[in-house]
């Protein structure tokens, strides 16, 4: 089972529009979803700001927890436990989290795709674009030029292998998959 919601506009929302989604498309205890289905803890008003920034994003529910809820911005990669308490976490990615002590026990663990691009906004109107499989890399794209700018004005050259480089065929087609996902997240 998923629980997400996407948005390309999450700046045009107000926080009580926002809440409001939230409570429809997750669920709550006193409002369950028609499966039956609900979360512990809503996002709170600083996930949706990070959102807000972000503008286009995909907020999955990932675990439903006896008092949190963990969420993950999947242009991010973060993770975030908004917590009953309000003492929430926040985690670089979902391998952090996974070696991180629990604080509560474990409900339901919802489908958790894993996240093959991740984007993080930069200076001057870039961006750091990661792939997370293997062979991992990271480039910065700045969309103006259409070049990754950082190494030698190419088209999306990658700036830094994480793994073993692949061999010139593996890395045109890796390319060519960035390109189609930029096109797709940059997309209006």
């Amino acid at each position: 089972m998923k629980k997400n919601i996407y948005r390309f506009n999450w700046n045009e929302y107000s926080w009580p529009q926002a809440r409001r989604l939230f409570e429809l498309d997750f669920g709550t205890e006193r409002s369950p979803n028609s499966d039956g289905s609900f979360v512990t803890v809503l996002p709170d008003q600083e996930l949706f700001n990070l959102l807000r920034a972000q503008e286009r994003a995909l907020l999955e529910c990932l675990e439903n927890r006896s008092s949190s809820t963990v969420y993950r911005i999947k242009e991010l990669a973060t993770i975030h436990q908004v917590a009953e308490s309000g003492n929430n976490r926040q985690f670089k990615d979902f391998e952090k989290y996974l070696q991180a002590p629990e604080n509560d026990q474990l409900l339901i663990q919802f489908h958790i795709p894993a996240i093959t691009f991740s984007v993080e906004p930069i200076p001057q109107g870039g961006y750091l674009v990661k792939h997370n499989k293997n062979p991992r890399f990271v480039t910065h794209y700045y969309p103006e030029s259409g070049y990754n700018t950082t190494t030698s004005n190419s088209p999306l050259l990658v700036e830094e292998w994480l793994d073993p480089e692949p061999d010139e065929e593996k890395k045109q087609k890796l390319i060519h998959k960035l390109s189609i996902f930029l096109r797709k997240y940059l997309k209006d």
